[in-house]
């Protein structure tokens, strides 16, 4: 099963003299596709992730029912407006001495050969969402933030913070005393079998 990881490098060198505004005065973004195993690490690659998710999980299923076809520039736009990446333009804003930032860019989804989703292809494994009575519930910053325990600033701006995405495969933790308490419970049971003769 592909699954994400946060991590946190204490002593990871860290450089927070970046200035992440293009010439237009705008942070620019590519919706990427998200269904293998990969590290996310740095401010770009961050927010990447974190826009992918916000736009598949939050805005996506508010917004159209299955199998409608609505225009991508008016997703796109209508996206770029919502609260929670208003929320993450504020918190970049707050944290970047370029006093010109006025937004983001967003590049659709970008590959030389296949189908290509312009918003990026996701698997739900590898995001932070909630699945309430194996329903797989709306996800939103909040959500996100709080299922990882870090802040936005810390998330987006400290290099000490990284995501991996990984497939664990099957891993049963513990073994070793699974088995112990199997083998106890068997010897219980076959006991309760047996039959005194006289």
């Amino acid at each position: 099963m592909l699954t994400f990881t946060l991590s946190y490098t204490p002593n990871l060198n860290l450089n927070n003299e970046i200035n992440f505004v293009c010439s237009d005065n705008k942070i620019h973004f590519r919706f990427k596709d998200f269904t293998k195993e990969e590290f996310i690490m740095g401010f770009e690659k961050k927010l990447t992730y974190l826009m992918t998710y916000l736009f598949h999980y939050s805005y996506l299923p508010t917004v159209i029912p299955e199998n409608i076809n609505v225009d991508k520039e008016i997703l796109l736009n209508s996206f770029l407006k919502t609260n929670d990446v208003i929320q993450i333009m504020t918190t970049i804003n707050f944290h970047i001495t370029n006093t010109k930032f006025k937004g983001f860019r967003a590049a659709y989804n970008y590959k030389k050969k296949g189908n290509v989703n312009p918003f990026g292809d996701v698997c739900h494994t590898c995001f932070p969402l909630k699945i309430e009575d194996n329903v797989l519930q709306k996800g939103c910053l909040k959500l996100f933030l709080d299922t990882l325990k870090v802040s936005l600033a810390d998330f987006l701006f400290n290099d000490a913070y990284t995501i991996q995405l990984s497939d664990i495969g099957d891993i049963t933790v513990n073994n070793k005393f699974i088995n112990k308490e199997l083998k106890k419970l068997n010897k219980l049971n076959s006991m309760d079998t047996l039959v005194e003769l006289w």
